[in-house]
C-alpha cells in the first residue's frame, strides 16, 4: 500500500481553516481512507474520513466527515489477508570475546564495588593507587543520631571510640572481612577534637589507610598505618592517626591482667558516677550509659574498677578516682598506646559482659589506663594498655590546634642518672622502646640502639651523634628516622657518618639533614 498526505488552506471570515488529511490506498480494491487533522485556528479534533474511489477530490470528503464523533478503532486495518511470518531473515554473527569499549579504573572500581556505606567509614574512593586505601563520608548526625548523646559540656563531640571503629572497618574492607584472628592497634594518636553541629550540612570525613613505612624505602606487609581528617570550608584538619593489623593469636596470651577479689570491692551507684560524670563536663546521654553495675577497691587503695557493661563502651576512666566519687576529674584521651580486639570471640549484644581495669598517675596530671573486657563465661574480647587521658576544660573545644612540641611533658629516664644499681629501668625503657616499633624494625640491635639513642637525644637537644662503621650501611640512619628521632624535625644538632678506610683513614659524611626543634648555640 502506499500513503500520501493532502492538505487544503481556506480562509474563512478572517479565521485559517487548515484541513490536513492522510489518504491510505488499499492494494485490494483501489479505495482511500481518509483520517482529518482539522483546525480552525487551534487544533480541535481528530476525525475519521469515509471511503473513497480512487481519482476523487480527497477535500471534500474530508469535509463531509468532519463533523462526526472521531471512532479510533475505524484507523486501524485489520483484514488479516496478505500477512505471513518470514523465517528466513540473515541472523548477525555477534562476537563476545573481544570487550567493545574502553573503561577507566575509576569508573571499573566503582562500578564494582564490594562494601556498602558505612554509617562513619562512608565508601571506598575509587581509583586509589597502588596499595592505599581513601574512604570519604559526609557525616550528618540526623544519620547517627546516637552520637548526639557524647557530649562535652553542652557540645557535641565525634567519640574517640569512633576513630577506632573507622579504623577497623577500613582494615576489614581491605581483607574482605576475611578477619576471625586477633586486630591490633598501636600508637594511636588523638589529636584535635571534631565539634559536631545538630543540623547542617553535616562535615566532610576522609581517611587514608597504606602499608606502614619500615624506612623510606620499605614498606610493611603486615602494619597499616591511618590518618582521619576533616574538612570544613577548605581547612584540613588531622583528628587520628595510628597503626593497625591483623595478628596471629597462636602466641598471645589471653589470662588477665587482673586479680580483683569480689571480697574486698564494693558495689557503687551508676547513677551517682554518671552525674558526677556530668558535673566535670562528660555529658553522656543514654547511648553512653551502658554501665549497669560499678565496683571499686573498698579500702580505697587500689586505683582499679570492675564494671559490667552492654557490650558498648569500657569502664576504665572509674579507676582514676580509686572509687572516691567525689575526687573524680573529668578526663579525655589523647593516645593509646595498644588495643587488642578478637572478632572470632564476639558475644551477644544481648549479654552483659566483664570490665576489669586499673590505671596510674605519670606527671601531674596525666593518666595511664589499661583494661580487658571479657565475656560472661571468662573469654578475653578485648585488652587495652597504656591509654593516656588528660583533664578535660572547656577551652580545650576553642582551641583544638597541636601544641607546640616544646610545650609538651613527656617522661623519660634520665640517661645520666642511670647506674648499675638500677639498670633495670634503661632495661624496661630499651624494651618497651623496641616493642613500639613495627615488627620488622623490632629486636635486633639496631633497635635497642635506637631506643639508648632516644634517651640521650631527650635529655640533650644539641647532641651531636658521630657513627664509626667499616662500611657506608645506612640501618642506623633509617632506624633513627623511623623512631622519628631523625627526619624534618630532629631532636638532636647534627648526626655525622664516619667511615674508616682500609688505609686507616677517616671519610666523615654528615647524614639527617632537618633541622634542630632545639635551639642551638
Amino acid at each position: 500500500m502506499t500513503n500520501g498526505n493532502i492538505a487544503q488552506r481556506n480562509i474563512t471570515n478572517g479565521f485559517e481553516n487548515i484541513e490536513a488529511g492522510l489518504t491510505e490506498e488499499d492494494e485490494s480494491g483501489g479505495d482511500m481512507k481518509v483520517v482529518t487533522l482539522k483546525t480552525n485556528g487551534e487544533l480541535k479534533k481528530i476525525v475519521p474520513g469515509t471511503k473513497i474511489t480512487k481519482g476523487n477530490h480527497a477535500v471534500s470528503i474530508i469535509q463531509n466527515g468532519a463533523k462526526t464523533s472521531p471512532d479510533l478503532a475505524s484507523l486501524v486495518e485489520n483484514t488479516g489477508s496478505g500477512l505471513r511470518v518470514i523465517h528466513d531473515l540473515p541472523t548477525y554473527s555477534w562476537t563476545h570475546k573481544d570487550l567493545l569499549w574502553n573503561e577507566s579504573r575509576i569508573s571499573s572500581d566503582y562500578r564494582t564495588q564490594k562494601h556498602k556505606r558505612h554509617d562513619l567509614l562512608g565508601s571506598k574512593v575509587s581509583g586509589t593507587p597502588g596499595r592505599a586505601f581513601w574512604w570519604r563520608n559526609t557525616l550528618k548526625l540526623q544519620e547517627v543520631i546516637w552520637i548526639q548523646d557524647h557530649k562535652l559540656g553542652q557540645t557535641i563531640v565525634f567519640p574517640a571510640a569512633a576513630y577506632l571503629a573507622m579504623a577497623i572497618e577500613g582494615l576489614f574492607q581491605a581483607h574482605d572481612n576475611l578477619i576471625e584472628v586477633r586486630i591490633t592497634l598501636k600508637q594511636v594518636h588523638l589529636l584535635n577534637l571534631l565539634v559536631l553541629e545538630a543540623e547542617g550540612d553535616g562535615v566532610e570525613l576522609t581517611m587514608q589507610l597504606e602499608p606502614a613505612r619500615l624506612s623510606s624505602a620499605t614498606t610493611s606487609e603486615i602494619w597499616w598505618r591511618f590518618e582521619i581528617c576533616s574538612r570544613v570550608a577548605d581547612v584540613l584538619t588531622v583528628h587520628a592517626n595510628g597503626l593497625i593489623a591483623v595478628q596471629n593469636s597462636d602466641t598471645y596470651s589471653t589470662e588477665s591482667l587482673f586479680s580483683y577479689a569480689d571480697s574486698i570491692m564494693e558495689e557503687q551507684s551508676t547513677k551517682t558516677w554518671y552525674n558526677k560524670l556530668a558535673k566535670e563536663g562528660l555529658c553522656f546521654g543514654p547511648e553512653f550509659h551502658s554501665l549497669v553495675e560499678i565496683k571499686t577497691d573498698r579500702g580505697k587503695r587500689s586505683s582499679g574498677a570492675l564494671a559490667k557493661t552492654i557490650y558498648r563502651q569500657g569502664g576504665a576512666i572509674v579507676g582514676s578516682a580509686a572509687g572516691i566519687v567525689h575526687d573524680f576529674k573529668g578526663k579525655i584521651p589523647v593516645m593509646l598506646g595498644e588495643l587488642d580486639i578478637f572478632p572470632g570471640k564476639i558475644t551477644n549484644a544481648s549479654e552483659l559482659c566483664n570490665i576489669e581495669t586499673s590505671c596510674r598517675r605519670v606527671g601531674f596530671e596525666s593518666v595511664l589506663l589499661s583494661g580487658e573486657l571479657q565475656s560472661p563465661d571468662g573469654k578475653l574480647l578485648a585488652r587495652m594498655k597504656d591509654v593516656r587521658v588528660i583533664p578535660y576544660r572547656e577551652q580545650s573545644l576553642q582551641n583544638s590546634t597541636e601544641r607546640n612540641p616544646y610545650l609538651r611533658i613527656l617522661w623519660k629516664p634520665s640517661i645520666s642518672t642511670l647506674t648499675s644499681e638500677n639498670s633495670h629501668v634503661l632495661t624496661s625503657h630499651l624494651e618497651q622502646f623496641n616493642n613500639s616499633l613495627p615488627s620488622q624494625g623490632k629486636g635486633n640491635d639496631m633497635a635497642y640502639l635506637t631506643g639508648a639513642i632516644d634517651l640521650i637525644t631527650h635529655s640533650s637537644g644539641r647532641a651531636k651523634i658521630l657513627e664509626l662503621s667499616h662500611d657506608d650501611s645506612n640501618q642506623l640512619e633509617q632506624s633513627i628516622i623511623a623512631a622519628g628521632i631523625g627526619g624534618n624535625n630532629k631532636r638532636f644538632d647534627s648526626y655525622t657518618r664516619a667511615i674508616i678506610m682500609p688505609d686507616g683513614s677517616i671519610k666523615a659524611t654528615p647524614k639527617i639533614s632537618g633541622q634542630s626543634i632545639f635551639l642551638t648555640s
